[in-house]
């Protein structure tokens, strides 16, 4: 396992401290072919899924939750000609503190998770983390977070710093995310139907690709 560089940036519990909804159950799915802009210099191909569900538990309302968050991806594919097959599973518990100072909100949270290579085999796979994210409420439109990442990686202690907004820009687009993790732009066409345009960055052994799909869906009701 000491072979594979596999980093999962977790900020799903990220999102739930401020975005307009929160994804209770989501699933993931993305292809790429071997053709690409660097095929010539290490053709890629990987399918990869992810799932994962996000349980808030509220100990009063609008006030402290605790965030439950099992995951978890398959990435197969190949680069080079050489065949690769990853499994990560794992959990993510989080504590919510609203208002630790006047508009300061802290969330802090675990996670432990095993990354798997099918085809080698190791004596540990798993890895321990967190992240610690603070909020703070410049007025009723716009907030700021900043924070740390830490994972126990199999080359060594990871640390990452975090930066993001919650900024509604107008009553139609908002605009959220955590940075390096991901950064949302959404735009309410009705009050039911949004469109989203989504960039994330996701790092695996052998390649980094950024991703920015364009979206449009059903936005439910704001939870928190």
């Amino acid at each position: 396992m000491g072979k594979v560089f596999f980093v999962v940036l977790l900020f799903i519990s990220c999102t739930a401290c401020g975005q307009p909804y929160l994804d209770i159950a989501r699933f993931n799915y993305s292809y790429s072919p071997k053709q690409g802009l660097n095929e010539k210099t290490s053709p890629l191909r990987s399918n990869f899924f992810t799932a994962d569900v996000t349980l808030p538990i509220e100990l009063k309302k609008g006030g402290d939750a605790f965030i439950v968050n099992p995951f978890f991806t398959n990435n197969t594919g190949e680069v080079s000609t050489r065949g690769f097959h990853v499994i990560s599973e794992g959990l993510l518990l989080g504590f919510l503190k609203k208002d630790i100072f006047p508009n300061w909100n802290l969330l802090s949270s675990f996670i432990v998770r095993r990354n798997t290579q099918v085809d080698v085999k190791s004596e540990d796979d798993w890895q321990y983390g967190g992240i610690i994210l603070t909020t703070w409420k410049k007025n009723q439109d716009l907030s700021f977070k900043f924070g740390l990442y830490y994972n126990k990686e199999f080359f060594g202690n990871y640390f990452m710093a975090l930066v993001g907004l919650d900024w509604k820009i107008n009553a139609r687009n908002n605009l959220f995310g955590v940075l390096p993790g991901y950064m949302i732009f959404e735009h309410k066409v009705t009050p039911k139907f949004t469109t989203v345009l989504h960039s994330g960055h996701s790092q695996t052994h052998t390649a980094k690709k950024l991703l920015i799909p364009v979206s449009v869906g059903i936005v439910p009701e704001k939870i928190i």
